[in-house]
């Protein structure tokens, strides 16, 4: 690390031709590395409050930011901040993009979701069914459906559209840290604190299999990019597991 005083590095995400790492740190700046040699590259001060989410659109033109005071930062690939605005009146825990990249999604320690139009960064809409924190979004890889999970334990697919909750998955005993969905369009997966993590039928919208092995909350998740069935899982517990749907143990 080169600052001279260590804040907790929230968020990490590449440039989408892998040329830069960026991380999100509490002190609101970023620090920008070089993916090839990993030497540390420049520091910049993005937010003026923690950074709790960073996600690139899906054409990779745009990264967009969101930090501890509800403000959201739109940015170039130049690290240009082109658009800053006051999205939430709370930390923005999530960020989402949909398939075309044309609408964005936020959500909240606020209770909210939010349905942003990206190119007038106008509000189309807010989700108001979670009764605490909201604390992760995804968008569907093709279709018009949202996922989200919050401290009410509670994982909600959403009709972004409509602006209406489909479907309510009370499965987990804790926090819902993570929701992600598989790029087959069919499968949700979940992590949660109660320290476990479950795959959802999108087409039944049933749960087709719980993921035991971590022993303290589950804190993130990530699908392989090229084999449907695997995916990893990260923990307070200072682990990481590699899983494979339809085995019991990782």
């Amino acid at each position: 690390s080169v600052n001279k005083e260590r804040h907790p590095v929230n968020k990490v995400v590449w440039t989408p031709e892998g040329r830069r790492l960026i991380t999100g740190i509490s002190s609101g700046e970023f620090t920008l590395w070089n993916g090839l040699t990993f030497n540390f590259e420049t520091m910049l001060q993005a937010h003026n409050t923690a950074v709790r989410s960073m996600v690139w659109s899906n054409d990779e033109d745009w990264m967009v930011t969101g930090a501890d005071d509800g403000e959201i930062k739109f940015w170039q690939s130049s690290m240009n901040n082109v658009k800053t605005f006051r999205a939430h009146t709370s930390a923005v825990r999530g960020l989402a993009f949909s398939p075309t990249s044309s609408k964005l999604a936020s959500c909240s320690d606020d209770l909210t979701i939010k349905i942003w139009d990206f190119a007038r960064c106008e509000q189309e809409g807010v989700l108001t069914d979670h009764l605490w924190d909201v604390k992760c979004i995804a968008w569907h890889p093709t279709k018009a459906l949202l996922a989200s999970g919050s401290k009410d334990n509670k994982v909600k697919i959403w009709d972004p559209r409509a602006l209406e909750v489909i479907v309510n998955l009370h499965e987990h005993k804790n926090t819902v840290l993570e929701v992600l969905f598989n790029k087959n369009e069919n499968w949700l997966l979940t992590a949660s604190r109660d320290q476990s993590l479950k795959l959802f039928d999108l087409r039944t919208m049933k749960e087709l299999q719980t993921f035991r092995g971590h022993s303290k909350e589950v804190t993130s998740a990530a699908w392989h990019p090229v084999h449907e069935r695997m995916f990893c899982s990260g923990s307070s517990d200072g682990t990481i597991l590699f899983w494979e749907v339809g085995k019991e143990k990782p």
